[in-house]
């Protein structure tokens, strides 16, 4: 009979990476302003090409997603060695995301918007929902109250497959074969169901579709890809013929079908980031890893939550729109002065949420972990 494995105390985590909290800080900065040239009217001013190039900052979650998978892929391999692996991963991860966007639901929910003059449509199943992250499985609740709060949904649910994924995509093979297999069943559940809408609005309809958790889930597999090609034996960063194939038709799908399903240009992003990262972890372009980047990756998910908080404020106040929209340079110009006021109050607002709303909950999370029996 063999002896029992002798209890292991929890690990330390994997050291930080500069250039992960810089791609964090990019992906905030293009969220921040999309959402700024969103607020305002100087949208319906500017040419195609220029509405076209804003939109691209909506891609920064996408950015957050990979950059979460590859992250939490290196951490748990850094923790391989640990009792009860996968209880404390939940562990970390709901007490790292749960304690600010609780008190973004009670801010937004209860106290926010009826104070900047936003009437809040939440109700007790609304607000039950978003408080166990169950609000992206309805479309009228997947940002609300929480604006944004899709993506929080998302994130938790890829957190429940975590520990799975990480387990089973051990090669950059299988990494990859699931990067290729999720699109195509993505797109093929979208085709599906674009033209059988289960509500009455249709734009609300294609969003949930863009934005659920199977459309999304490919990013993480692509973060998982780049951890399992960026390190470990050559045989298991080798892909196979037979993958390669996968990938192409995968990307093929994507390419078909971009005018179509209208929302499939983000696994394009995806790709894009997925060499971004690449060239940043072999040291490339480091001038985007700076003082100012990483710190704004350091208190971006609080930055994520909090921004919009501020938009609100300043419509509230009649200082959302300070300079007319007449010409297309003044409608840049207001452009750019609301997103520096939203940058610059929402990481004050955000070092504050960090530092005691943030920080205090890993801490809390850390001290359970260590508490519970091993």
């Amino acid at each position: 009979m063999p002896a029992p494995r002798p209890a292991v105390a929890p690990t330390e985590p994997a050291p930080k990476l500069a250039y992960i909290d810089a791609l964090r800080g990019l992906a905030i900065l293009g969220v921040v302003l999309v959402h700024c040239v969103l607020f305002g009217t100087e949208l319906h001013g500017l040419n195609i090409w220029v509405r076209n190039l804003f939109d691209v900052g909506n891609r920064g979650v996408q950015l957050f997603f990979l950059v979460s998978a590859f992250t939490l892929c290196r951490s748990a391999e850094a923790r391989r060695g640990e009792a009860h692996p996968t209880r404390n991963f939940l562990l970390r991860r709901l007490f790292r995301i749960a304690p600010i966007y609780w008190l973004g639901v009670l801010l937004y929910g209860v106290a926010w918007m009826p104070l900047t003059g936003h009437p809040s449509d939440a109700t007790p199943a609304n607000v039950l929902a978003n408080l166990t992250f169950l609000n992206g499985l309805s479309p009228h609740w997947m940002n609300h109250p929480v604006p944004g709060g899709w993506s929080i949904s998302v994130e938790v649910w890829f957190y429940a497959l975590a520990p799975w994924l990480f387990a089973s995509l051990r090669t950059a093979d299988r990494a990859a074969r699931f990067v290729a297999i999720s699109i195509a069943m993505a797109i093929g559940g979208t085709l599906l169901l674009l033209p059988r809408p289960l509500i009455a609005d249709a734009t609300l309809w294609w969003q949930y579709l863009l934005w659920c958790f199977p459309s999304q889930l490919p990013h993480f597999g692509l973060g998982i890809l780049l951890y399992r090609m960026s390190g470990g034996p050559a045989a298991s960063r080798r892909l196979r013929r037979s993958t390669w194939a996968l990938l192409a038709g995968a990307g093929l799908a994507v390419l078909l079908t971009i005018r179509p399903v209208g929302g499939s240009l983000h696994y394009v992003f995806g790709v894009l980031f997925f060499g971004l990262t690449w060239a940043l972890s072999r040291g490339a372009l480091r001038l985007l890893v700076n003082r100012v980047s990483t710190f704004l990756g350091t208190i971006s998910y609080c930055l994520y939550l909090s921004h919009f908080m501020v938009l609100y404020a300043l419509e509230r106040f009649g200082v959302a729109q300070l300079v007319p929209a007449t010409t297309t340079a003044s409608a840049l110009l207001g452009i750019g002065v609301r997103f520096c006021l939203v940058l610059g109050l929402g990481s004050a607002l955000s070092v504050v949420l960090h530092r005691w709303v943030e920080l205090p909950g890993q801490r809390l999370g850390a001290y359970l972990i260590r508490r519970l029996p091993s």
